[in-house]
């Protein structure tokens, strides 16, 4: 038997040429002597062959194709972690990026873009996206530009400790404030307007104070009569009024520092602030320190004069030499002295730790507090 596609010969029990591949006619009912040549009369085209599969050995039909699989509802794992990824970053007050400035924080920056693009293909790939290169490649870029558009107000430039000196002018008056002005800056301006007024307002009570008085102050000279003892007390009540003044301010100047920086947890200057505040804190609590313990000596002083001119006619000076009639008086001045002369002493070492953080300070930002 013959094929009616290529002419070549068959056997009776084949269902397909061997050589070609093309379905044979059903040999079921045909003669045992029937001729061995091809049917020439009753050849079948190839348009009405049987559609029946054809398997690559051109033997038996192939197997039927696999039916889709079914698509759960439940939520794809590889979604979960995207939007676990993107929601980790997102939750913070910066949104993974750092306000701050350096290597480390470029870095910072860059993981956090990178974290941001993976998060948005596992989103895509669990949503059952195409699986293609170009597409995945193409939506990891735009969850890299959303990233970066998430980033720009942190990636500005940003205020550093150099910048102090130029916002302590500003705060003086003596240079303009650049516009257009960020939030930063302004607090910054004005904490550092506060402390300015501070500084003028002690030296205006300074002011007040007469040097000549001072100049004898605890010396026997001052306690020769009522007018001097008098106007010793006046001039010490004055720098124990000025010296609490001085201890209470910083931290009112502090609190307005720090409530305005409250207000800014996801601003790029926030980093910057928080420095800021901590460097002031640091040199305001060094301040009224030193000014506390002037308080307590003023007021130590204070009570030895108020002593003297209760007990007046018990004293007598002669040239630099200071007499008291009665052991009881003397033991009584003597402790009040050592009282006021430790005192003294601590507020020594107030104020040389004071001039050396102002003078580091100074040397480092061109800047110190009052």
């Amino acid at each position: 038997m013959f094929c009616v596609n290529c002419g070549e010969a068959y056997e009776p029990f084949h269902r397909f040429c061997n050589h070609c591949g093309y379905p044979l006619p059903s040999n079921v009912g045909q003669s045992e002597g029937a001729p061995d040549r091809p049917v020439l009369g009753a050849a079948a085209s190839v348009s009405d062959a049987p559609e029946t599969p054809v398997s690559q050995a051109g033997l038996m039909p192939g197997p039927p194709p696999l039916p889709p699989p079914k698509k759960s509802g439940a939520i794809p794992l590889k979604t979960l972690v995207g939007l676990a990824m993107i929601g980790s970053q997102l939750i913070r007050s910066d949104y993974g990026f750092s306000s701050a400035v350096g290597g480390e924080a470029v870095g910072y920056d860059i993981f956090a873009a990178v974290l941001y693009a993976i998060g948005a293909i596992f989103i895509y790939q669990g949503l059952g996206g195409m699986r293609s290169t170009r597409v995945t490649v193409i939506f990891g870029c735009l969850g890299l530009a959303l990233a970066c558009m998430i980033a720009l107000p942190f990636l500005r430039p940003t205020l550093s400790e150099k910048d102090i000196p130029r916002l302590m002018a500003e705060a003086a008056g003596r240079a303009p404030i650049p516009q257009p002005d960020n939030d930063g800056a302004r607090i910054a301006r004005d904490f550092l307007r506060e402390v300015l007024a501070l500084r003028q307002e002690a030296g205006e009570a300074s002011s007040k104070i007469q040097t000549p008085v001072l100049e004898h102050l605890m010396e026997p000279l001052s306690f020769s009569s009522r007018e001097k003892v008098q106007e010793a007390l006046d001039q010490l009540n004055v720098l124990e009024e000025l010296s609490h003044k001085s201890a209470q301010a910083p931290k009112a100047a502090l609190e307005h520092l720090h409530a305005a920086i409250a207000q800014l947890t996801t601003s790029p200057y926030a980093s910057f602030l928080k420095e800021f505040e901590t460097g002031a804190a640091e040199a305001l609590e060094l301040t009224a320190d030193m000014h506390q313990k002037e308080e307590e000596l003023y007021a130590s002083e204070i009570d030895i004069y108020q002593f003297v001119l209760r007990n007046l006619d018990r004293f007598s000076v002669t040239g630099d030499r200071l007499a008291i009639a009665d052991d009881e008086t003397l033991n009584q001045y003597n402790a009040k002295l050592a009282n006021a002369r430790r005192l003294a002493k601590d507020l020594r070492g107030a104020r040389t730790d004071f001039e050396a953080r102002n003078s580091e300070s100074e040397k480092r930002i061109g800047f110190s507090f009052p």
